[in-house]
């Protein structure tokens, strides 16, 4: 395979199609390193060697850097071939075709043990996806063009500033609580990715990547509460996994400390989780997976409500999501324990 066959090369082509002009925040969001680790794996895996492909031809037929829409469903696949990498790494694990007219999940896998579970996985967008992408794209042509002035009036040190906000709606100047937005948005992007059609083949867990969202807290923010210390002290503050996951409606919503004297009530969570009450997800549980520059980190969560099948019980869902996971909770919190005693 020659160096321009390959879905790295690819990649490496549209990034620098963007040099000295703009960014696309889908493209940045793919993790090089990653993608390259991903080519070398795909030598001895089929199923791996089929995404990728999918991946290269999708970037490849990108018109133009203004195209978001073509990066950003790489980035969808892209998603699916790191799933895939994670999956396969702890159990067997194969890329079920796709039925014209049928919903199926991605992955059928089979534990130690034998027994036979699936995973659908999503790559969640930010908000108003095609839209934001776009207006991002502009934000960031904007920065540049102020770079190129400063250094054409001879300043020998210019730069820019963009700003991602990837839970800002399309042409949205106010701000609204942090917390609040993002438990909310999050779970209406779980229900609305995870289609409960596609959980019917039998225990089926979701899997969703997380890159481009700013998750607040990181890996704290699968537990209800978590304090962080904020200039010289310690501020109490709403986990947004925990709540997109497992809150009900009317719980309470807290934020970072803004200044001293300002209270930090964001207000009444107005959605339910996904996995909360009479309204669950029929998933037995949920990973997800952070990888940006910032932190890496992947959580599992299980579904209280979840129906046992036929040969799969509790202990069966535990131990995917041990297998899966650094960190793990639940609707009870009963894990937040090892989360504290954890970098």
């Amino acid at each position: 395979m020659t160096e321009e066959a390959t879905a790295f090369a690819v990649f490496l082509k549209r990034k620098r199609e963007l040099l000295g002009t703009s960014s696309d925040y889908s493209l940045d969001s793919i993790d090089s390193v990653l993608l390259q680790g991903l080519e070398r794996q795909a030598s001895d895996d089929e199923d791996l060697r089929k995404i990728l492909g999918e991946f290269k031809d999708r970037l490849s037929k990108k018109r133009g850097i203004q195209d978001t829409t073509a990066s950003a469903q790489a980035y969808e696949i892209f998603g699916e071939a790191v799933a895939y990498s994670h999956l396969s790494s702890k159990f067997k694990t194969r890329r079920l075709p796709t039925r014209q007219g049928v919903a199926t999940p991605d992955f059928e896998c089979h534990t130690r043990e034998g027994k036979k579970f699936f995973v659908e996985v999503k790559s969640l967008e930010i908000v108003d996806g095609e839209f934001r992408l776009s207006e991002l794209q502009e934000g960031a042509l904007e920065s540049q063009i102020d770079i190129d002035r400063q250094i054409a009036e001879g300043k020998k040190v210019a730069f820019g500033i963009s700003e991602t906000a990837p839970y800002r709606k399309f042409k949205e100047i106010t701000g609204h609580s942090p917390h609040k937005q993002a438990s909310e948005t999050i779970s209406k992007k779980l229900r609305g990715a995870f289609k409960s059609s596609q959980f019917n083949e039998g225990p089926t867990f979701g899997y969703a990547i997380v890159n481009k969202l700013i998750i607040p807290g990181g890996k704290n923010s699968i537990t209800p509460y978590y304090t962080e210390k904020i200039y010289e002290d310690y501020c109490c503050m709403t986990g947004c996994v925990w709540m997109a996951t497992f809150g009900t409606i009317g719980m309470l919503i807290l934020d970072p400390y803004e200044f001293e004297g300002k209270g930090n009530v964001g207000g009444l969570l107005s959605v339910d989780g996904l996995f909360s009450g009479e309204a669950s997800h029929p998933a037995q549980g949920l990973i997800l997976s952070c990888k940006n520059l910032s932190e890496a980190w992947v959580a599992g969560l299980a579904n209280p409500h979840a129906k046992m099948c036929d040969n799969w019980g509790e202990d069966d869902t535990d131990q995917v999501l041990h297998e899966l996971s650094g960190y793990i909770n639940d609707a009870t919190n009963e894990r937040a324990f090892e989360l504290a005693h954890r970098d």
